[in-house]
């Protein structure tokens, strides 16, 4: 079975996966990728801040990139509304 890594990038802070998951395909690391990215902004979006981008680099096993999922935070309020800027 393939090695694959999963790095979080959360801005300019990057966390590299330095064990790596056994999956089947590039199809079962795509879907890894996608269930991370959405455990991470479950995680990190909720602490604030008008935007965040925050992204999951896949890696195989020559540690070379072959796959990156994404996620765009922004908050836009309305001039003069009662929401911060």
């Amino acid at each position: 079975m393939p090695l694959f890594y999963f790095d979080l990038i959360d801005g300019e802070n990057i966390t590299e996966d330095q064990a790596g998951t056994d999956l089947p395909d590039a199809s079962a690391a795509r879907r890894q990728a996608t269930s991370h990215i959405i455990e991470a902004a479950r995680d990190l979006l909720p602490n604030g801040g008008a935007e965040r981008d925050i992204s999951i680099r896949v890696r195989d096993q020559q540690q070379d990139q072959v796959l990156e999922v994404s996620i765009s935070f922004k908050v836009h309020a309305a001039p003069g509304s009662e929401f911060p800027q």
